[in-house]
């Protein structure tokens, strides 16, 4: 009762000095605060039942939440459940400790900018606005503020997951296996460097294959270097755990450091030459989306979301999800009335070729869409890294109930190039759009205007329109 009588004794005066008066008097007050008590009694006992009844149904609620019966649910009301799984739910985030400890901290960091975004953008539970622009959820509305919470525990949890690993991975002695030798194999980056605009993550991976050549055939000058020992080094790629592709790029970043070495003199012939590396190819043949695939992956994605952009300027550009996830405000230009996306490879920006660098025109259909008003003042036009965005859109993907391993973001690149060709645009025209090599010698001599290729491009067409 101290909420609201904080006083242990109640005084005051009954403005009588005839005591009969009193008697009566005090007998009317004592009963009205006896009535006063029993109200705050009753509003008490009220009081406490209600918080004991709304924990109980919160914590029914919270489980109802992380039941299968919930998720089928979602999935019946036609909603993508991917934000309620743990974020990182896939087997590369759980051979972290088998990972040297720069490319671990590389992909916790991924990981991080992924929640950050998700945390930003994705949790949503909103199916549609009526016609008063109302919101209409996926779930009953009472369970809105429940879940929605539930989902944030998931996304904290996961972040603290994540970062308690990035420290206990940083504690580890930092990657030294390379060996620092005046003129070992290490010493051709810098000048290697030097001619080539090369990644930071591919000077990582030359490390990390220096590293494993050195643990076969020990630390040595590069001018040492013998086809025996190109021979135990290839042994050993063949022997790990590891994708095809992803050893056929270790394998190259040795050979091209002792190729770097060769064509600047410093050795004679390059002891790698002659040595094929074949490894078993473990790759999946990408596969073209149908149209019914593109209006499930959009819908999954959720209408003008960023990532329904990003997904949706890959499609209809033919390019490189690592292209368009660096474009800027800058490189969305216009000349002679036709605007284009300008890939390039200014500032920090990577291409991967030279035939990379292109200027594509805006299609119809983008333009149709807005997207000339949802640009940016300045700046990226999308947030955190390609990794994070590679991975929600093939989740996405995945969502949408496409499970061809086949069928994965990069797919928007074959699905152009097979558009281009039912459009009967020449090969040298889609070359051109997607940044491809251009073949034939002739081919690289004379060009196609703005124009022409403004008008090529809005031939294209993919059954969604």
């Amino acid at each position: 009762m101290e909420a609201y009588h904080p006083k242990k004794d109640l005084r005051g005066s009954l403005h009588t000095k005839d005591k009969a008066t009193a008697k009566r008097l005090l007998v009317s007050k004592l009963s009205e605060l006896e009535e006063e008590f029993d109200r705050h009694r009753t509003a008490l006992v009220q009081a406490e039942r209600a918080r004991s009844e709304a924990a109980e149904q919160a914590e029914r609620e919270r489980s109802y939440v992380a039941s299968p019966a919930f998720r089928n649910t979602v999935a019946k009301a036609g909603s993508s459940t991917r934000w309620m799984d743990n974020v990182f739910e896939n087997a590369e985030f759980h051979d972290l400790d088998s990972l040297d400890r720069t490319t671990a901290i590389q992909m916790i960091d991924a990981g991080l900018d992924q929640i950050s975004y998700e945390r930003k953008h994705e949790i949503s539970l909103v199916a549609y606005y009526d016609d008063e622009d109302e919101p209409r959820f996926v779930i009953p509305d009472r369970l809105v503020g429940p879940v929605h919470r539930y989902i944030l525990e998931l996304l904290d949890a996961e972040e603290a997951s994540l970062r308690a690993k990035r420290t206990e991975i940083e504690a580890r002695q930092p990657d030294t296996a390379v060996s620092e030798l005046p003129d070992g194999l290490s010493s051709l980056i810098p000048g290697w460097q030097a001619e080539n605009k090369i990644a930071s993550t591919t000077l990582n991976d030359a490390r990390t294959a220096i590293r494993i050549f050195e643990e076969v055939n020990a630390a040595l000058p590069y001018r040492k270097v013998t086809p025996e020992h190109a021979r135990r080094f290839k042994e050993r790629l063949l022997s790990l755990d590891r994708a095809a592709a992803t050893k056929r790029k270790l394998w190259s970043m040795v050979r091209t450091l002792l190729n770097h070495a060769k064509e600047n003199s410093l050795l004679e012939q390059n002891p790698f030459d002659g040595i094929s590396f074949r490894p078993a190819d473990d790759s999946v043949e990408r596969q073209d989306f149908t149209a019914t695939d593109l209006k499930k992956i959009l819908c999954s994605l959720g209408s003008r979301t960023k990532d329904w952009w990003e997904l949706r300027i890959c499609l209809y550009t033919g390019a490189r999800l690592g292209e368009v996830h660096q474009l800027t405000r800058a490189d969305i230009r216009e000349n002679d009335g036709v605007w284009f996306f300008d890939f390039n490879d200014e500032d920090e920006k990577r291409l991967k070729t030279k035939n990379s660098r292109r200027q594509v025109p805006i299609h119809a259909r983008l333009l149709d869409d807005g997207i000339l008003d949802i640009l940016p003042e300045s700046g990226c036009l999308f947030e955190g890294t390609k990794d994070a965005a590679s991975k929600r859109l093939n989740r996405a993907i995945r969502d949408a109930g496409i499970n061809e391993r086949g069928k994965v973001v990069h797919s928007t690149r074959h699905t152009f190039k097979s558009a281009c060709r039912e459009a009967g645009l020449g090969e040298d025209i889609h070359d051109r759009f997607t940044g491809h090599t251009l073949g034939r010698e002739g081919r690289k001599y004379g060009g196609h205007g703005l124009a022409s290729l403004k008008a090529a491009i809005d031939k294209i067409s993919f059954g969604i329109e």
